[in-house]
């Protein structure tokens, strides 16, 4: 027997992240909640729905992708780590970068696109 689901049902899940996801953090650390995403936060950019995009998983089901954002001013220096979605309330998402990089305030700091979560096709 195959294994399936309709990609609707992925589709809704991944929907949660544009509907409610305001602003995104480039931060030091590992933050482990909103109020410690805005400690830790190298810079921001607000972001809404139309800055992501749901498509096809690169393995299998679908993936939602957040578009590159540029921070036009660093409000800190430091260390990038992480990235980090939030909202009004709630860390909804945080993603390791690949290599740390080296921030300095008043600097421009350019996120490049990247997956924020890609919901595989059952086995």
């Amino acid at each position: 027997m195959t294994n399936y689901i309709v990609d609707a049902v992925a589709d809704a899940a991944l929907q949660y992240l544009e509907d409610n996801v305001t602003t995104l953090h480039v931060c030091s650390g590992d933050p482990a909640d909103r109020a410690a995403a805005i400690t830790n936060s190298l810079g921001n950019v607000a972001i809404d729905a139309t800055d992501f995009t749901i498509a096809n998983g690169d393995t299998s089901g679908r993936k939602s992708t957040l578009a590159q954002q540029s921070i036009p001013s660093a409000s800190a220096s430091g260390t990038a780590a992480v990235l980090c979605l939030i909202n009004g309330t709630v860390l909804v998402l945080k993603a390791d970068l690949s290599a740390t990089q080296g921030i300095t305030i008043s600097n421009p700091i350019t996120v490049n696109a990247f997956d924020c979560d890609e919901i595989r096709d059952p086995a």
